[in-house]
């Protein structure tokens, strides 16, 4: 695994690279969250394969999940696309 920090002073993120990391980044987000009742999951097509085994692992730790589905591509990565 190997980690990558974008660095946007207040907006500042980690990206994971590897195979298979989103388990490990699942738990990494989970423990900085702590409490965490209910998720909000959106993903697009690309996801689709592992969205239910998210929803599945986020479920057996206690949290509710509600999901709702974009269209793939940069202008759906915006609060506008939400609404």
């Amino acid at each position: 695994t190997t980690s990558v920090q974008v660095d946007l002073q207040e907006r500042s993120y980690s990206i994971w690279i590897g195979t298979d990391q989103w388990n490990e980044n699942l738990n990494r987000s989970l423990e900085a969250f702590q409490p965490i009742q209910h998720a909000f999951l959106i993903w697009d097509e690309h996801l689709s394969s592992i969205r239910s085994a998210i929803e599945n692992s986020l479920s057996v730790r206690g949290v509710r999940t509600q999901d709702y589905r974009v269209s793939s591509g940069e202008g759906s990565k915006s609060v506008a696309s939400l609404s």
